[in-house]
């Protein structure tokens, strides 16, 4: 029960944060990639602390300093890579500015959720996405390979994109304006 409680602890508090620190390590590294690896990283870090989770006076302050740690080591193996700027303290990373992204549109920004949410389909689904919205393959032709109508491939089709919305709108989080358009989204 006791290990119950700190998971759901650790859940709640990973939940509470995981964006602030995604959108503060990707201003530091302006590198999507890198800034998801050391996230996750970060992730495994609180849970190791898992039996000192209770010993940490302000959680959020710990998470950052835990971050802002991970970006100098990921500075530091850069420069010794490309010959950078050397990094050796905590004031040295606050003292970087902050590298400008352009900005994407929010519904840009989901290439990464929708290809993980398209592998999750089952592959009947995944398959007939992939094969006409994202090879380009016309439905007829799709219809014609699999021995289906064309007005079963098309319900097959508009039945699987329907899976992958709703898949998409609850493992990453999507919010919508109040014109039904995307305005952003957490990036799982």
């Amino acid at each position: 029960m006791y290990q119950t409680d700190k998971n759901t602890a650790i859940s709640e508090i990973w939940l509470q944060y995981e964006a602030e620190l995604l959108a503060f390590l990707q201003s530091k590294l302006n590198n999507y990639d890198e800034a998801e690896d050391l996230l996750q990283e970060l992730f495994f870090r609180l849970m190791d602390q898992k039996k000192d989770l209770w010993e940490i006076k302000n959680t959020r302050a710990w998470l950052f300093r835990v971050a802002r740690n991970k970006v100098i080591d990921a500075y530091r193996s850069r420069s010794k890579i490309n010959g950078l700027q050397k990094i050796t303290t905590t004031e040295d990373i606050d003292a970087l500015p902050e590298k400008k992204q352009q900005p994407e549109e929010p519904v840009a920004q989901l290439d990464r959720c929708l290809l993980r949410n398209l592998e999750e389909l089952p592959p009947a689904d995944a398959q007939i996405i992939e094969q006409c919205d994202l090879n380009g393959m016309k439905q007829a032709e799709f219809a014609r390979q699999n021995n289906l109508t064309l007005p079963a491939a098309k319900a097959r089709l508009l039945r699987a994109r329907k899976k992958l919305r709703a898949a998409i709108i609850k493992n990453c989080q999507v919010q919508f304006d109040t014109s039904g358009k995307v305005c952003g989204h957490i990036p799982r």
